[in-house]
């Protein structure tokens, strides 16, 4: 039951989670909320898109996809954010506690989960574009990719992570300014990783209209008699 309080208590007294997960790691839990917030997230977005496009599609086979995809893509986004904390803390000398600080990553990454469900509820499912909204037509890819990760929630939610690492590991200020610098770093080369995604993501920001025909591919629409 404690371990299930702790979705609540991260959002108002973080360092009880946070002392609980040093002694105890805790993976279930928020794992599964995150998971269920993604598809819950990812089915309104399809149910949305198809009233909206007004196109005939397999809903069932595009469901499918879409929330197997979105699972997978957040699983991959927490495994890769856990390497590059573990990589932090390796420099800073700490070599134990891993499991414990996946933990931390999840509950961290709470925040997330909290936004995509309220845009979800609003009717206006997945992340936004967040501060990217600022840019002209003109920004690059790159700027655009990186501003339009940042908003309330994403701070949030990477000023929990970096407040349970130091509880975890008891960090003095100057390790902890290491690990903000560590972060800033892996945030600054991420839009450089993945490149070509973002290059797709500013393009669809340009455009005033949405291909309709290029929006599902042809083994997800209906065929017609």
């Amino acid at each position: 039951m404690k371990d299930l309080l702790n979705l609540i208590y991260i959002f108002i007294s973080p360092r009880r989670v946070f002392e609980r997960v040093k002694d105890k790691p805790d993976y279930l839990y928020p794992l599964i909320t995150i998971i269920t917030v993604q598809v819950i997230s990812t089915l309104r977005s399809v149910s949305m898109m198809s009233a909206k496009l007004n196109i005939p599609v397999n809903k069932g086979l595009l469901i499918f996809i879409s929330s197997f995809a979105s699972i997978i893509g957040v699983l991959f986004e927490l495994l890769f954010l856990w390497i590059v904390f573990v990589i932090a803390v390796l420099i800073l000398g700490k070599r134990e506690k891993y499991k414990n600080l996946f933990s931390v990553i999840l509950y961290g990454y709470l925040p997330n989960s909290l936004i995509l469900l309220i845009r979800a509820i609003v009717g206006l499912p997945g992340r936004g574009r967040g501060i990217s909204v600022i840019l002209s037509d003109k920004a690059s890819p790159y700027l655009f990719a990186l501003l339009s990760r940042v908003d309330i929630f994403y701070i949030w939610s990477i000023i929990l992570i970096i407040f349970g690492i130091s509880v975890l590991y008891g960090l003095k200020r100057r390790e902890v300014l290491i690990l903000i610098l560590i972060f800033l770093i892996y945030f600054f080369i991420t839009p450089l990783l993945f490149k070509s995604q973002y290059n797709e993501a500013s393009t669809i920001k340009n455009q005033s209209e949405p291909s309709r025909r290029g929006m599902f591919p042809p083994f997800l629409r209906r065929r017609k008699p």
